[in-house]
């Protein structure tokens, strides 16, 4: 389900009707509810975590027109998808400076190199273009089948990068990034 995509900064309410802050969120923000209440005011969506945030109504169903990347061929190199606001910096780290570029939400990035600075790990995403790897779901391609299997099929889900790749004669056919588990999944 989606927000009115006239939103751009979405009240949470304690209650429906009772706003209790406001957060931003990016076009194409998806979320699930576990509730809904239809009160005077307008209908409200129970998330997850407790808050209420207010709907139209008329996106309940409505499914993410992300599909993920097909190949007829293996990548050479890994990439990925990011899944918010990303600043790209010029020099991997919180302290390097900004290239004034912001990718969106599932902007497909091919990953050429990752270096640890400032304790966290730093995706080159292009010359002098770096991102923090934690806000990019990375598909790490393996051509090899996992241990014990006697097959060249193969579907790979990679819980720690939240993301899926599914492998046919020993080649990359298909990725996604997926959402299991617990919090923040």
């Amino acid at each position: 389900m989606k927000p009115d995509p006239g939103l751009i900064v979405i009240p949470f309410h304690s209650a429906p009707g009772q706003i209790s802050s406001s957060q931003s969120f990016y076009p194409g923000f998806v979320y699930v509810t576990i509730g809904e209440s239809d009160t005077s005011h307008g209908i409200y969506y129970l998330l997850s975590n407790g808050g209420w945030i207010p709907g139209k109504g008329a996106r309940v169903g409505e499914f993410s027109s992300f599909q993920g990347l097909q190949f007829t061929s293996t990548p050479r190199n890994s990439f990925g998808w990011t899944f918010e606001n990303i600043p790209v910096k010029s020099s991997p780290g919180y302290n390097g400076p900004n290239t004034k570029i912001n990718l969106l939400p599932f902007t497909v990035v091919q990953i050429y190199d990752t270096k640890n600075v400032d304790g966290a790990d730093w995706n080159m995403i292009g010359q002098d273009q770096w991102v923090e790897a934690r806000k990019v779901a990375q598909v790490v391609i393996n051509q090899k089948p996992p241990d014990g299997a006697n097959t060249t099929r193969w579907i790979d889900v990679n819980l720690a990068e939240q993301t899926l790749s599914v492998y046919d004669n020993d080649q990359l056919v298909y990725a996604t990034v997926k959402a299991s588990g617990p919090k923040p999944f």
